[in-house]
């Protein structure tokens, strides 16, 4: 029971944010859409596909056991980090904005530093279960997470993409801390960092 009440608050607070963002935008993108492609729904039309998609992708993740990831952690890590040199490669990555952050397959764009930031997250979490209370040894706990981690983060600040650097940065060191690293490993990397 304590589950099914837990499901719906954060299911109703994702559908409560979609819907604010949703009015949000129809507000404010009104008279853009109007004025540059005669549509003052355009944004807002947009915006309503891709909700569905990702609503669709959504229900998909929360059915698809995760366990089944374990024997690709690291292939999957490996993936990220390779995307990331490759992204910053004249000619295969895409210069756009005074920042080279994207692949392009004709009219469609991906960054891999979106990918990296999944494949992050899955890999800490398999190292945090497979080291378990050896997390709090500098070694286990700290150094050998932190290296893939910062490579990932030097990579995705040389594109530049300062918001997913530090995102990347502070979610990999919450979950660090809340997987049971010394904050005193942590917050030393901080005071270095900054």
């Amino acid at each position: 029971m304590k589950r099914w009440k837990t499901l719906t608050l954060l299911v109703g607070t994702v559908l409560f944010l979609l819907a604010l963002g949703v009015v949000m935008l129809a507000s404010a993108s009104s008279v853009r859409g109007d004025t540059f492609y005669y549509d003052a729904q355009f944004f807002l039309n947009r915006q309503l596909i891709w909700l569905v998609a990702a609503l669709v992708a959504g229900i998909a993740a929360a059915w698809f056991d995760y366990r089944k990831l374990q024997p690709y952690v690291w292939v999957i890590g490996a993936i990220a980090l390779l995307m990331l040199v490759l992204v910053l490669i004249p000619g295969i990555g895409k210069y756009i904005g005074g920042s080279r952050r994207w692949f392009r397959f004709g009219s469609l764009s991906f960054q891999p530093s979106e990918f990296a930031k999944v494949a992050m997250v899955i890999a800490l979490a398999h190292w945090i279960a497979i080291a378990g209370p050896r997390m709090s040894e500098f070694r286990v706990g700290f150094l050998a997470p932190i290296i893939p981690l910062g490579i990932a983060w030097i990579l995705v600040f040389m594109e530049p993409d300062l918001g997913t650097a530090v995102l990347l940065v502070v979610v990999g060191l919450l979950m660090l801390f809340l997987g049971g690293t010394r904050p005193l490993y942590l917050f030393g990397s901080v005071a270095i960092g900054v």
